[in-house]
């Protein structure tokens, strides 16, 4: 059995994501700062078909996450907070 306190939800959007994906769906590009300080605009790309996954990138691919925010690349790169 899992502790539930330790599972974590990386394949599904939270509050903080929602709101980039619902601001796109509406034209509205979101500013994110990363963890490193570095600011960004993540695209929210849903999936296709369900041989795909949701995603969030940015349009050079140079970063790439999790729908929770958290990088797939390494820990400096997780988005923290809107700008």
């Amino acid at each position: 059995m899992k502790n539930p306190a330790t599972h974590i939800y990386r394949d599904q959007l939270n509050e903080f994501t929602n709101v980039i994906a619902a601001n796109q769906r509406f034209g509205a590009k979101t500013k994110v700062r990363l963890r490193n300080e570095t600011i960004v605009e993540p695209i929210y790309k849903p999936a296709e078909d369900e041989t795909c996954e949701d995603t969030f990138f940015t349009e050079d691919y140079k970063y790439c996450w999790n729908l929770d925010g958290t990088s797939v690349t390494r820990r400096d790169y997780d988005m923290m907070e809107l700008v």
